[in-house]
């Protein structure tokens, strides 16, 4: 459980920085802000929006996701596709998996304490916590 649970965050991580970013036909006006004189308008490749201006020195050679803050870009790919609101909910099932695990297994473990104190247990010798069948 634990290890799905990080697969499915470092998924987000990384889809989240393979994004490739493009110039705009409009070069200065970037979703309704003036980028200046020495900046340029990109967007995701396979979106319209967001948008971010960018300082024309920058080469950016395709990739913006290592001169934009991380949380701007992973919004920009989540928020663009719809994908957020599911991994969302996908880590959200998980966690209540994972946590419903941890208590139903405490509680298991002292409901067999209790059976084996009261003489219920059959053909079972409860052992530190362990059982062992004779």
């Amino acid at each position: 459980m634990k290890f799905l649970f990080l697969i499915s965050l470092f998924s987000v991580i990384i889809l989240g920085n393979s994004l490739i970013w493009v110039r705009t036909y409009n070069d200065t006006y970037c979703d309704g802000i003036d980028c200046g004189i020495d900046s340029y308008c990109y967007r995701p490749e396979i979106y319209s929006k967001p948008q971010w201006c960018v300082h024309e020195q920058i080469n950016l050679s395709g990739d913006l996701s290592q001169y934009v803050p991380y949380h701007f870009v992973t919004y920009a790919f989540f928020a663009a596709s719809g994908i957020l609101t599911l991994m969302t909910l996908v880590l959200i099932v998980m966690a209540g998996l994972y946590i419903f695990d941890i208590y139903h297994k405490h509680h298991h473990r002292f409901d067999m304490i209790e059976a084996a104190r009261r003489g219920q247990l059959r053909n079972e010798i409860f052992v530190e916590g362990h059982r062992r069948f004779e």
